[in-house]
């Protein structure tokens, strides 16, 4: 995530959790606090309980949402 901003912001990153078919499981999210005018990473965890055989792939959204 980047932060154009002159101040630190918090962001939250989502992910959603799929099966081999495609059909979404589950969706994770994660906060994150980016410095200003910086970039940070994060790992977006999958939720307790959703792991199961059927998780095949991940798809994080492109975009983070500014947490107010």
């Amino acid at each position: 995530m980047t932060n154009p901003n002159k101040r630190e912001v918090r962001y939250a990153a989502y992910v959603h959790f799929l099966d081999s078919s495609g059909d979404e499981l589950t969706v994770g999210r994660a906060e994150v606090d980016v410095p200003a005018r910086d970039s940070a990473q994060t790992r977006v965890p999958v939720p307790a309980g959703a792991v199961s055989v059927d998780l095949d792939y991940c798809e994080a959204e492109p975009d983070a949402q500014r947490v107010d």
